[in-house]
């Protein structure tokens, strides 16, 4: 994924430490969304993902299901309807409903077997 984002700023001609500058800002982007810390985007959590909008990308909770796919841009899932965000809820579960197998080489093999 991040070479193809990447195409579009090696297409257009940027320099090399505007490429760097991007880099580091789309990897450090991404230890944010993924970090378990609880910060407040304010109104900005419509347009930039924060840990809270992939908090919800990864609960299991019926109504959080499908939802939250924008890697950088919230307001991608809100044009599209598949945004969740409740306001003052934090989801309570993450994960699949049902179990999965024990062991690494079954981990590996689970999603052709099944």
């Amino acid at each position: 994924m991040k070479g193809i984002s990447l195409f579009p700023v090696l297409a257009l001609g940027f320099s090399e430490e505007a490429i760097g500058t991007y880099l580091l800002v789309a990897y450090w982007h991404a230890f944010l969304a993924h970090a378990n810390v609880r910060i407040n985007f304010g109104p900005l959590r419509y347009l930039v993902v924060s840990p809270e909008f992939h908090h919800w990308h990864h609960s299991s909770e019926r109504e959080a299901r499908d939802r939250n796919y924008a890697a950088h841009f919230a307001f991608i899932d809100l044009v599209f309807g598949s945004l969740h965000l409740p306001k003052g809820r934090r989801p309570q579960a993450f994960g699949v409903d049902h179990p999965m197998p024990r062991g690494f080489l079954r981990l590996l093999v689970y999603p052709f077997i099944r």
